[in-house]
């Protein structure tokens, strides 16, 4: 295989996994959690990075744990992470002082994926 094929390759599951990860998150984003718990210890990215992970999640957040006790050997909850996405600055073009309005439209980031069960606390 030729250098170029080995990246169109991966270009095309990077972006199945993207699109996987977006109707996940879709379908779950509102489904009542079981409770919530809070994360008391952040996987490793290079350690903890398949297709049903979720990531970017750090010490301190607090998760929403819709299934127990799933995948390989039940060591992980499905759980859901919502977090306010950082404000975007639009310029306005409607007056002409210049004056930048903050954009508050989904304002909220939806993420849905497997935690390792033993790194949560259930609050």
């Amino acid at each position: 295989p030729t250098t170029d094929n080995i990246k169109i390759t991966e270009e095309y599951f990077q972006k199945s996994e993207v699109e996987a990860r977006h109707i996940m998150a879709t379908q779950y984003r509102s489904t009542k959690s079981l409770y919530q718990c809070v994360v008391r210890k952040a996987t490793l990215p290079n350690m903890f990075d398949g297709s049903k992970s979720l990531m970017h999640i750090l010490e301190g957040d607090v998760l929403d744990v819709l299934e127990e006790n799933i995948g390989p050997s039940q060591m992980y909850h499905l759980c859901r992470s919502q977090k306010k996405k950082k404000p975007v600055k639009e310029v306005s073009h409607d007056d002409d002082n210049g004056d930048d309005h903050q954009n508050s439209q989904n304002n909220i980031l939806c993420s849905v994926g497997w935690y390792p069960k033993w790194f949560l606390e259930k609050i």
